[in-house]
């Protein structure tokens, strides 16, 4: 369940970052994205401060993309509302 739950929130981050990228409009900027970057950040420094794992890539991997897609989406959230 642990694994599964962590490539799930990694692929619902790549999917945003990619979607960010590719096709950049507001349409993404609904509250319930924040909630699965949240939710990516917190289970990735749980469980890289369980700290009895030797390769921890995959959490390093969730970390960044969790940080770049909250990074993205107050991005987009101050342009759109800067600009209207």
């Amino acid at each position: 369940m642990k694994k599964s739950s962590i490539y799930l929130l990694l692929g619902i981050n790549l999917f945003y970052i990619v979607n960010f990228l590719v096709n950049f409009e507001h349409t993404f900027l609904e509250w319930y994205w924040l909630v699965f970057f949240i939710i990516g950040l917190g289970l990735s420094i749980f469980y890289l401060l369980k700290a009895n794992k030797e390769k921890p890539y995959i959490l390093i991997a969730l970390l960044v993309t969790s940080l770049s897609s909250i990074g993205f989406y107050g991005f987009q959230y101050f342009l759109s509302h800067l600009m209207g």
